[in-house]
């Protein structure tokens, strides 16, 4: 619509003061909505990069899982990379000469939540540093807690790869 368009080219501090007289102009006319409705603020929503390695990654079987979530790009972490099950874990280690592939999204509060119960007691969410697009970053990560040593250790760290072999 034009009127969408106009606002999303306004600058957030331009558009509160419109909507808001725009509400309250509806609901003298027909009733329906009332001042309160119209009085709203624009709420900052936090956000988080987080590292995926597995069955969330874009080709893996929970990319779905990832659906709300911005791609930012691909990613790579220090550490070692393990068959469970039908699932990975990861064990991440800065000092480890094996690597990590993975991808790297931004995703909202509420969403680092719901990861953190689908990734449930097996894993422990953690902040670690990937290296993206030639930048060293800090990003939430699942790592696998549980013992590993009798799980079989994926040589090229790529789940993805190793998957659609």
């Amino acid at each position: 619509m034009k009127h969408e368009y106009i606002l999303n080219e306004l600058p957030i501090e331009n558009v509160l003061p419109l909507v808001t007289r725009l509400f309250a102009s509806y609901s003298q006319s027909s009733n329906v909505y009332s001042q309160s409705q119209a009085d709203f603020r624009f709420m900052d929503v936090k956000k988080s990069l987080v590292f995926v390695y597995g069955t969330l990654r874009k080709r893996g079987s929970n990319a779905w899982r990832m659906a709300t979530a911005t791609y930012v790009s691909e990613a790579i972490a220090h550490g070692s990379l393990y068959q469970i099950t039908w699932y990975p874990g990861a064990v991440f280690d800065s000092t480890s000469p094996h690597w990590i592939h993975g991808e790297l999204y931004e995703i909202e509060e509420t969403h680092l939540h719901d990861l953190d119960q689908f990734e449930g007691e097996e894993y422990e969410r953690i902040r670690i540093e990937v290296f993206a697009s030639k930048e060293k970053r800090e990003v939430w990560a699942w790592e696998y807690v549980r013992n590993q040593e009798s799980k079989h250790l994926i040589s090229s760290g790529d789940w993805v790869k190793k998957y659609r072999e």
